[in-house]
């Protein structure tokens, strides 16, 4: 009989896994509803479409291994996140394809729920990016997706708008949503608040010193787009894909800033780039976590000292 060890059983916590899920989508529904009021129908089509995908391989998977995972929340939040970056008319047959690259290869083949140390949407959009460009690359002319601010228009007015430049604007609102979530994440411990604020920082440095821009005050607003605010407050603070340590989540935090700052002096400023760089981060994770946990008292050095 196999038997397991757990914490002492007066020490408790309110926090739990659905509950965690539900939170944290529960930011992002304001969102959806400004979304509603722009495109209309198609955005509660868009997502729920795609939260069905997440579910159906979940369910799938629950039923191969017989371990019931479906009402942890985990899919149904993996399902809203790829419909938040993705367009809305993408193709049916797409949206499957990358929901099972999200729920079967990146959480599954891995070993389910807290052993999949990659971000499953930021996976399936890479791979996504990668099979389909012209479908779900969202810096093209006329993509609608739910995200404004991952939406470029035509024109620099539009442009200025849907990024956040332009106070009271689309991409402002979604701004300020975003910091507003930010605060309720943090303050209910959902997230870690120097994973997001060192992200931003830095982002914000790297983007000064790589990007060329003329003026301190624009690293601010590259900053606080709601593109670079959904990747600081969701997208790099996967707990599954985290350092345990303080030093460590400052440390990915800036990786990922300095990885985007490299590529995008580089190549431009590529979707396809962000699932790149957030990955890299989560396969550092490990070696981060090596040199930042310290030396333990058990440990004994080769030759005795």
């Amino acid at each position: 009989m196999i038997q397991k060890l757990s914490i002492a059983p007066y020490i408790r916590t309110w926090r739990r896994t659905w509950l965690i899920m539900m939170i944290v989508a529960f930011t992002l529904l304001p969102h959806v509803i400004l979304a509603y009021f722009n495109h209309g129908s198609m955005v509660v089509q868009h997502i729920g479409l795609m939260i069905a995908g997440t579910i159906g391989w979940e369910l799938m998977m629950n039923a191969l291994y017989r371990r019931w995972t479906l009402l942890d929340g985990s899919a149904i939040l993996t399902g809203l996140i790829l419909a938040l970056i993705t367009p809305l008319n993408l193709d049916l047959m797409i949206m499957i394809q990358i929901t099972f690259f999200a729920i079967i290869i990146a959480k599954w083949m891995f070993g389910g729920l807290g052993f999949n140390y990659m971000n499953p949407a930021m996976f399936a959009l890479l791979i996504g990016l990668l099979s389909w460009p012209l479908q779900i690359d969202l810096l093209q002319d006329n993509s609608v997706t739910i995200w404004s601010g991952l939406t470029l228009a035509s024109d620099m007015y539009q442009l200025d708008e849907l990024a956040g430049y332009q106070l009271w604007s689309l991409g402002f609102y979604s701004s300020m949503i975003m910091i507003g979530a930010f605060v309720i994440l943090v303050s209910t411990g959902m997230i870690s608040w120097e994973t997001t604020l060192s992200y931003l920082v830095s982002y914000g440095l790297f983007s000064y010193l790589f990007l060329g821009l003329t003026h301190w005050y624009e690293s601010l607003f590259m900053m606080l787009t709601p593109m670079n605010l959904l990747i600081g407050v969701y997208l790099i603070n996967n707990p599954s894909s985290l350092p345990s340590t303080f030093t460590g989540r400052i440390i990915k935090s800036m990786i990922v800033a300095l990885l985007l700052g490299i590529f995008q002096q580089k190549s431009g400023y590529l979707i396809v780039l962000i699932p790149i760089a957030i990955l890299l981060g989560d396969l550092l994770v490990p070696m981060i976590d090596r040199y930042t946990q310290g030396r333990t008292f058990s440990k004994v050095r080769v030759g005795g000292k």
